[in-house]
């Protein structure tokens, strides 16, 4: 399920943001998410720009909650010149009863009692969903010229 989040948010990403992108001049921009003190391996960061004439990118974090942002369709990891707003979002597969489900299950559960019906499992999340408020967003950067470096220091 969070492959198939990351999918669709890069596809809303290079819808929104068209076909030219090869030539953009992006900057690198990495950083640490932790919450609560801890990393936070496997959240989805995405940065959406607060101008219509600049690009959105996004990342995932790795085990140490490192990421590095790639702005979909440029050749060079980073982001455009900007403000942006960011959402992160850290979420597991949940069956019926709220217990985890284990990865490499699968995407789909089988309804018990039949054999042919699946659904998809419900997601929990793991950090407070005000980090991934489109409507309220609590996080913002400023990318600018060089090498720009962002840690989240996410709390309840």
């Amino acid at each position: 399920m969070r492959f198939l989040t990351l999918l669709i948010l890069f596809g809303i990403i290079v819808l929104e943001t068209g076909c030219q992108k090869s030539m953009l001049s992006v900057q690198s921009v990495t950083g640490t998410v932790t919450y609560q003190g801890n990393p936070v391996d496997e959240a989805v960061i995405t940065f959406v720009a607060r101008s219509t004439d600049k690009h959105g990118a996004a990342a995932i974090t790795t085990s140490k909650g490192t990421y590095a942002m790639v702005t979909p369709g440029v050749k060079t990891s980073g982001v455009e010149i900007g403000d942006y707003d960011v959402f992160i979002t850290k979420s597991i597969s949940v069956d019926k009863a709220g217990n985890p489900i284990p990865k490499g299950t699968g995407m789909e559960t089988v309804i018990e009692g039949s054999a042919q019906a699946t659904e998809y499992p419900a997601e929990k999340s793991l950090i407070p969903i005000k980090y991934n408020n489109p409507d309220k967003p609590l996080l913002n950067v400023t990318v600018k010229k060089g090498k720009n470096i962002f840690d989240f220091n996410l709390e309840d």
